[in-house]
């Protein structure tokens, strides 16, 4: 999934403010992915698959 943002940073410009408000929410996303990584398979790890589906969503918008 990172490489695909690297490859849409390459084929979209980032000049529009909504493109950048975008990509920052996504980088926020897997921010929260990252610290979330060891609890994603206990019962209380929720925040690791919503910030996964916000990515994958951001992607599919931009």
């Amino acid at each position: 999934m990172f490489s695909g943002f690297g490859w849409l940073t390459n084929a979209v410009r980032p000049d529009a403010v909504q493109v950048r408000l975008l990509l920052t929410l996504a980088m926020m996303g897997f921010f929260i992915m990252g610290l979330d990584v060891r609890y994603a398979f206990d019962p209380e790890g929720w925040a690791f698959p919503v910030a996964y589906l916000a990515v994958v969503a951001i992607h599919g918008l931009v």
